[in-house]
Order: structure tokens, then sequence, then C-alpha cells
């Protein structure tokens, strides 16, 4: 088996991972007259100082090693120029099998890149790696070399390659801070290429999501609030990747008529509830992602699609799912999942809720 790992620049050598969205934030201030001390990634009293005396950060999660590349992010929205510090100003890495797909990798990591940033208004700072393989013992070397380049702890356990691939023409998966696709199997051939593109897009648009809501709600490592994971409810974070892959493939940003009536009805046809997603902990199948699906679209049919980011951030700044929820869409999670009973079942319900107020 062949290892093919490719960068668009050399490793680039510097801080640990972890630590990259501190030494961004210290460069940043540095370039914007403040004093943070040495560009190290070490957070310390000089860099809390120094950010202090930027001002700016009311709107901010509380500046700590875990926030510092959140912080990074924004100050590089506010001023296009210290983008060049973003950890995802380095070089992509890419852990494939064969040149051919490598060069899939590549060109569909950049389309995916561009729809976020032209159609959903979103940037990420977080340096994000990706793995794709036809063949499910490359993963976890593949992985271990990824991780060890990126400076992150190894992985725990082996990778569920048999659910990861499961037999589809393009699986996926996400991970702080990777992403990983597997294929029936890799072919050096152009044709294999442009069959196999416009699934994996679609696939990644749905991971990639999930690396979004990672970065806005300021989750890795990933977090606890009040005892409670952070990334949360669990039908939400599928949810909204879900809305995002549909809206990539169809081309829209709302839905209607016959739209609205086929998504309602594979929601309609399941027993399962949002509770019940939650309680679980997970959302894997295509009924349950059917519920998950309908539920975040007609959230975002009412409040826009850039509401359900402004969920994950309110999350980033330190509140509780209920408070994030509440703040964000005007009624608390457990009004909405049983609103939402009522919703999947009357067609005529969805559509009002679905109109934004004037």
């Amino acid at each position: 088996m062949r290892l093919v790992l490719a960068l668009t620049l050399a490793v680039w050598a510097g801080p640990l991972a972890a630590q990259d969205g501190v030494a961004c934030l210290q460069s940043q201030l540095s370039a914007l007259g403040h004093d943070p001390g040495p560009v190290d990634g070490t957070m310390r009293p000089s860099v809390r100082d120094a950010a202090a005396a930027w001002g700016g950060g009311d709107a901010f999660p509380g500046l700590r090693r875990g926030t510092a590349t959140s912080w990074c992010r924004e100050i590089g929205l506010s001023d296009p120029a210290l983008k060049s510090h973003w950890p995802s100003a380095k070089p992509l890495i890419i852990a494939a099998e064969t040149p051919i797909a490598t060069a899939l990798l590549r060109q569909s990591f950049e389309a995916i890149q561009t729809y976020f940033r032209d159609i959903q208004g979103i940037e990420l700072a977080t340096r994000v790696a990706v793995i794709g393989a036809g063949e499910g013992g490359f993963f976890d070397p593949a992985l271990a070399d990824v991780l060890m380049q990126l400076e992150r702890p190894a992985r725990a356990r082996p990778i569920d390659t048999a659910r990861l691939c499961n037999g589809r023409t393009v699986g996926g998966a996400a991970n702080r801070p990777y992403m990983l696709f597997c294929w029936p199997q890799t072919v050096e051939d152009p044709a294999w290429q442009a069959r196999i593109a416009p699934e994996l897009r679609r696939v990644m648009a749905h991971e990639y999501s999930h690396q979004v809501q990672y970065a806005l709600a300021a989750d890795d490592p990933a977090q606890r609030v009040d005892g409670v994971w952070r990334l949360g409810p669990h039908w939400m974070v599928e949810g909204v990747a879900e809305l995002v892959e549909w809206q990539f493939v169809s081309g829209q940003q709302t839905t209607d008529g016959a739209d609205l009536f086929d998504l309602q009805t594979a929601a309609r046809r399941s027993r399962l509830t949002l509770d019940g997603l939650d309680a679980q902990g997970t959302v894997t199948d295509s009924e349950a992602y059917g519920v998950a699906r309908f539920a975040a679209y007609l959230l975002a049919q009412r409040h826009g699609t850039e509401a359900l980011f402004d969920y994950f951030r309110a999350l980033g700044r330190g509140l509780s799912q209920d408070d994030a929820f509440a703040q964000t869409f005007g009624l608390t999670p457990s009004a909405y999942t049983a609103l939402f009973e009522e919703l999947r079942r009357d067609y005529g319900a969805a559509r009002r809720f679905g109109r934004r107020d004037p």
C-alpha cells in the first residue's frame, strides 16, 4: 500500500497545533501595534493585556488557549490583511493512495471552501487535514502520520472503517481537525476522478459543516458546559450539516412547494423524535437524518441559514444549549421539539412557520 502525503508547500514547522490559535493571535496583535510578547503559541498575561488594549472583543468568547482561534478568526475577518496569520493559511495536508486521488481531494476541498466563503459567508481559521482512500487499511496509519504532522495527540481507537466505507459511493466522517472519505476503489484514471467528484463534494459539504460547527462553537477539543457536551443537540448538529449538503447540491437557500413537501414527508413517516435522537447521542441512519434535516430546514426557513450558524457562535461565547437556542430562535429547545411534532405532520403549519416575520 502506497501512501502519498501531498502538501501545497513544505510542511510548516511552528508551535504545537493546539497553540496555533494563540500564535495567530500574537502575530495579529503585534501587527496591530500591541505587544503580546514573543510569537510562540503560549497564552500568557501579556497576550490578554494586548487583546484588551486592542478592544473590540466584547462579542468574542472569553480569551483562553481554547478560544484563541476564534479571536484569530474574527480579527482576520475585521482586517483581511491579518488572514495571512490564520492556521488555515498554512499548507493543506492531504493523505491519499495515489496522485490522482490527491488531486481529487484538493480540488474538492477548494470547491467547498469557496462555497462556504461565497454562499454561506463563512471562512475558517482552523487548519483542516483531508484523508481519502479506497482501502480501509489505509486510514489508521495515514491518520497517525497526519496527526503527527499537525502535532496533535494520536487517536486512541482505530477508525471504524466498516462504518465509514459501508459500500457507499463515498463515505465521510469528520473530527477535530480532519475529515475522512472512503470510496469503493481508487483507480489511476481521470475518468474515475470525474465519476467520483460530484459525490465526494456532496459528502464533503456535509463534513466540512461539522468543521464550521467546531470552529464557531470553540469546541476543539470537545468541551462540556455544566456537565453537558457543548456541541449539541445531536439533531441540530447533523440537521445543519444536512441542510448545507442539500443547499450545496440543489443550489438553493430555501425550500418551497414540492421541495418542502418531500422533506416533510421523510420526517413524517418516522416515529423518531428530536428528543429521542438527542437521547441516542447520535444520528446515523437515513431515517434519523430525515427527521434532523427537516427540523433544521424549518428553522432556516423562518430565521435564515445564517441564524443556524449564529447558534453555534452563541455556544462559542459560552452559552448553554438552552440559552443559545432561545437567544437565536426565540424559543427553548424543548418548546421547539414539541412544536416540531405538529410541523412535521401538518403541511400548512410548516409553511406558515417557515415564513419569516416582516
